[in-house]
């Protein structure tokens, strides 16, 4: 998870890690520097992007961490970012879901991730084998 606001992390994470059926494992980084760093190595199945960070915003930070992950990774965007152009701008560059802070929940965003590792890396209009 890139996220620069901690009561986000924090909410994030006590949402990914409160069931023992179905419990993630979250890494936390606080901006786009120490994400792009974490890409580098393996282990990563998703990458859970808010878009307000201090470095880019917007789609740009969207692009960066795809860059970084050389689009092999699904990203789902959990943002502040209401803006119908944002999130038409992020999906159209492959972003696998795009959920509103003020307006997901526990289950949502549970699911946008597993659907997010079960589809795989895609880009848009590609078709599943």
């Amino acid at each position: 998870m890139v996220e620069d606001n901690i009561e986000a992390a924090w909410l994030v994470q006590s949402w990914l890690e409160w069931t023992e059926v179905e419990r993630f494992h979250l890494e936390w980084t606080r901006n786009l520097e120490e994400a792009i760093k974490r890409l580098a190595e393996p282990g990563i199945d998703v990458i859970l992007l808010d878009l307000g960070l201090p470095e880019l915003n917007g789609y740009k930070s969207f692009q960066a961490v795809d860059a970084a992950s050389r689009s092999r990774i699904p990203v789902v965007i959990l943002t502040s970012d209401e803006n119908p152009i944002s999130k038409d701008l992020t999906m159209g560059f492959g972003a696998s879901d795009y959920l509103f802070k003020s307006k997901t929940s526990m289950i949502p965003l549970r699911q946008a991730i597993l659907n997010a590792i079960c589809m795989g890396r895609q880009r848009p209009n590609e078709e599943i084998d």
